[in-house]
């Protein structure tokens, strides 16, 4: 699997770029950074319906892109303002996003955290969108879905 990768993607460290579109479109909140991405017509029978309406009918094309800016993806502010009046959460999320950029944690590990961080801090987009949601089955969901997913350690090495 690691030489899928590394042909369809080339530098291993694209995979930041994919992770960061992840990251971006599952933050409702939207503090997390923007990550540039292509995307197209989903089409379908009811494509021109549900454009109508409004809903969108747009699929994400998972392709590195030029546009990314790892440094300024690093150092960029991650978190909504109002984390910060919860100083232990807004700490332990500083401290998770430290570690993911160091590749000590996956990008799953980071993602659950945030979820977990949200959902006790009440973040007003995230409650809005994540109202009856079951959150740990969800994190089953995303674990199911990723279970063959490569993760990049901190010496750039699939794991």
């Amino acid at each position: 699997m690691v030489w899928v990768i590394e042909k369809l993607y080339g530098n291993p460290q694209n995979y930041l770029i994919l992770e960061g579109i992840f990251l971006d479109l599952t933050d409702r909140t939207l503090s997390h950074p923007r990550v540039p991405y292509a995307h197209e017509d989903r089409g379908g029978k009811f494509a021109n319906l549900v454009k109508e309406f409004g809903l969108g009918n747009r699929k994400v094309i998972w392709q590195p892109s030029e546009l990314f800016n790892l440094d300024e993806y690093m150092d960029a502010y991650w978190f909504p303002e109002q984390l910060e009046m919860h100083h232990k959460a807004f700490n332990e999320m500083l401290d998770a996003k430290r570690l993911y950029c160091e590749r000590s944690i996956g990008f799953l590990d980071y993602f659950f955290k945030r979820l977990d961080v949200y959902r006790d801090c009440e973040m007003p987009t995230f409650i809005k969108y994540y109202r009856g949601v079951d959150i740990e089955k969800y994190k089953d969901k995303i674990r199911k879905i990723t279970d063959d997913y490569p993760h990049l350690n901190e010496k750039g090495e699939y794991i």
